[in-house]
């Protein structure tokens, strides 16, 4: 346990821009999802996040009554937030957007109107496998409602409605396929009568004349008794 505030919060500093180092300068583009580089950031970050947590509600709990009068609640906040925002951006770069997501969801617990929370929170739900366009409209809207003029949020805006047109397009795209396939399926009841018609030609073309078989009979029997001749021969040489 730290004795003041102001080292905690040199500590939670101090931490912070190691992680922004490692972040910059570390980070593996060969290694999946970044590396050690990722590892250290989100291991640096996360430190000082929990340092920055317990200094905020010893704060809370003291009401600010400490030997650091001076210090308030609002630097060891912003501290927090620019970590677990870091955390988010760390996530997002590794294309872990479930995560990123995560991370931006726990900087808005602590302050609901953090602008870089949203559009992070907002573009993670868009490249998010099991994230949905309603999660991304409430984070722009949100964003919007706080600054409508940025930049940032206006091209999340566009990004949105392009990626539901796209999507629109791929599930027409998909029926399309499906009702093309529906239609070329054959009739089972058509390929009942085929079979049964294949059936009846075959018998009739194995129905023969009893002359014939009487006739079929008589080789049969002439070729038998040439075999039964032909393999006594040798018997009768040799004795």
């Amino acid at each position: 346990e730290f004795p003041t505030q102001s080292f905690q919060i040199k500590i939670a500093l101090s931490k912070k821009q190691l992680g922004n180092d490692a972040y910059q300068h570390e980070w593996s583009e060969e290694e999946e999802g970044g590396g050690h580089g990722k590892s250290k950031a989100l291991k640096l970050y996360g430190s000082g996040s929990e340092l920055m947590i317990q200094l905020i509600k010893e704060i809370r709990d003291k009401n600010s009554k400490t030997n650091d009068n001076d210090i308030e609640e609002e630097k060891p906040l912003r501290i927090l937030l620019d970590c677990l925002n870091n955390i988010s951006a760390v996530h997002y770069r590794a294309k872990d957007y479930g995560k990123a997501k995560e991370a931006a969801t726990a900087v808005l617990l602590w302050d609901v109107n953090n602008q870089r929370a949203l559009c992070r929170g907002a573009k993670s739900a868009m490249f998010d496998p099991a994230g949905s366009f309603e999660e991304s409209e409430m984070a722009i809207e949100a964003a919007e409602q706080l600054n409508p003029h940025d930049s940032e949020v206006q091209s999340l805006r566009v990004l949105l409605n392009k990626k539901k047109r796209q999507h629109k397009q791929r599930e027409k795209a998909m029926y399309g396929k499906m009702a093309k396939g529906i239609k070329s399926k054959t009739d089972p009841n058509d390929v009942k009568i085929k079979s049964t018609t294949i059936e009846i030609k075959d018998e009739k073309q194995t129905e023969l004349n009893p002359n014939e078989i009487t006739k079929d009979l008589k080789d049969v029997e002439t070729k038998s008794s040439k075999e039964i001749y032909d393999f006594r021969l040798p018997l009768l040489i040799q004795s």
